[in-house]
């Protein structure tokens, strides 16, 4: 959630939200499926496991629990957002709808303007920096909201 301090010279990060969902893969069965050596994943990049998805769980669901998480540290409303920044690598739910508009409607950010970036690995730090900028160039702004997928 990024804030802009109404004096319209200063935009800072409020607070985070995040979501990590509960399914867990091994190392093993990562090197099993991508047919690698298992020390590649352990020794060379020091991961045991990583967490997965749920089957019926697709990346905007976990961006409106995320969201919903920022928003209530926030301590505002939905309403008062002015801005959402849907930021992933490509991977949406469905091919030809907007996971930003997902998230929008089912947060009830009914005044937010809501669209994506996509620039895969760099997406995040791009969204960030469009919101500050649009924070900072309009003075009728408030709150913006980032939702990172990686």
């Amino acid at each position: 959630m990024i804030e802009n301090k109404k004096n319209n010279e200063t935009v800072g990060i409020a607070t985070i939200g995040y979501y990590i969902p509960s399914g867990v893969m091994t190392s093993e069965a990562i090197a099993r499926l991508a047919d690698i050596p298992l020390w590649v994943l352990t020794e060379k990049i020091g991961m045991e496991k990583k967490s997965i998805a749920a089957e019926d769980e697709h990346p905007s669901d976990m961006g409106i629990k995320a969201a919903i998480s920022a928003i209530n540290k926030a301590q505002i409303q939905p309403e008062e957002i002015d801005l959402i920044a849907y930021c992933g690598v490509g991977d949406y739910d469905y091919r030809f709808w907007s996971p930003a508009a997902k998230i929008q409607g089912i947060i009830g950010a009914e005044n937010a303007h809501a669209f994506e970036v996509r620039n895969f690995g760099n997406g995040g730090n791009l969204g960030i920096h469009i919101c500050r900028n649009m924070l900072l160039a309009d003075a009728s702004l408030n709150y913006a909201l980032t939702v990172i997928k990686y």
